[in-house]
């Protein structure tokens, strides 16, 4: 139970990976989230960066720029990747296509932004996901403790049933002996 509680933990802080090609972009972004909060806001400029940052933490936010320097940043957005497997992925792009905004939301994407971006904008929906991300971990960590209570009582109750045959088998052996008693007396007296 206690190791279930480290993974979802409702404390700590949300970290959060900018994968942008513009550095001043990123940077003014990271201020205005670490300005927001958030205490551990991590960038990188390009997807190998990113892939190796994500092989070695796990981040709770990824935003990541569609069109990077070594690739597109959807690739980000695979499930098999690495401490991102459950972060809530947001795609950033100049001109989002239909096809582009589809891919990214059927990968999983929370949302799109579009340059030029409006910071306040971004942050209010970061702020939403990460209200949602919240909910979710609380029904998460609920649902942990609802299946931990309930093998509890299915155990106890196995152990009660136990215990209650036990007792059903003393009491059947006690009345027969007792039976076997009334019988010999009353043998005994006629």
């Amino acid at each position: 139970m206690n190791d279930r509680r480290c993974v979802i933990c409702m404390d700590a802080p949300e970290k959060y990976l900018l994968v942008l090609r513009d550095g001043v972009a990123a940077a003014r972004l990271a201020t205005r989230i670490a300005a927001d909060g958030a205490t551990d806001v991590t960038m990188a400029s390009s997807l190998e960066a990113a892939r190796r940052l994500m092989e070695s933490a796990r981040f709770d936010v990824v935003v990541a720029e569609a069109d990077m320097p070594d690739g597109s940043g959807l690739s980000l957005f695979l499930r098999e990747t690495g401490g991102a497997a459950d972060a809530d992925r947001f795609l950033w792009t100049d001109q989002p296509t239909a096809e582009q905004a589809l891919e990214a939301l059927r990968l999983g994407a929370v949302d799109v932004f579009t340059h030029p971006h409006e910071p306040d904008e971004i942050l209010l929906r970061l702020r939403r996901a990460a209200e949602a991300r919240r909910r979710r971990r609380r029904e998460t960590l609920r649902h942990a403790r609802l299946r931990e209570l309930s093998r509890r009582i299915i155990r106890d109750r196995r152990e009660v049933r136990k215990q209650v045959d036990l007792v059903c088998r003393d009491l059947v052996g006690a009345y027969r002996e007792l039976a076997e008693k009334v019988i010999g007396l009353s043998r005994e007296d006629a």
